[in-house]
């Protein structure tokens, strides 16, 4: 599976209550599509950078913000849902990288090591 980040934007006006009601509808969507949801965040009321086209005078939205794996063409199935529920004012799904793996207590040791092994620098 694929790592992707889903990142819309409501007009606060919607409400919160309505709001998450609509997360968990994505939600949903989600795992019926067998993608598996890492972390949804909830980022509050912030300022726009623009006012979309659609939502003419809309300042402020309330970010979300949905990490989840998925295959095939759950991205679209999502997209498409967002693109027609109302209230949500910008919405971007992306690829996103994978989480470099941590390095094992090991290898860290021996990095350490090594950096002290090096004569300092005379300036």
């Amino acid at each position: 599976m694929k790592p992707y980040d889903a990142i819309f934007v409501f007009d606060p006006k919607v409400g919160e209550e309505r709001i998450n009601l609509i997360v968990n509808k994505i939600e949903e969507k989600i795992r019926a599509g067998r993608g598996e949801i890492k972390k949804t965040e909830k980022w509050g009321i912030r300022k726009l950078a623009f006012s979309p086209r659609k939502f003419k005078g809309v300042k402020e939205g309330y970010y979300i913000a949905i990490f989840f794996d998925g295959e095939g063409k759950l991205p679209i199935e999502v997209r498409d849902l967002l693109r027609v529920t109302e209230g949500i004012v910008l919405y971007n799904i992306i690829a996103a990288k994978e989480a470099a793996p941590e390095p094992k207590a090991e290898e860290e040791k021996v990095e350490i090591a090594a950096s002290m092994l090096e004569e300092p620098k005379k300036g």
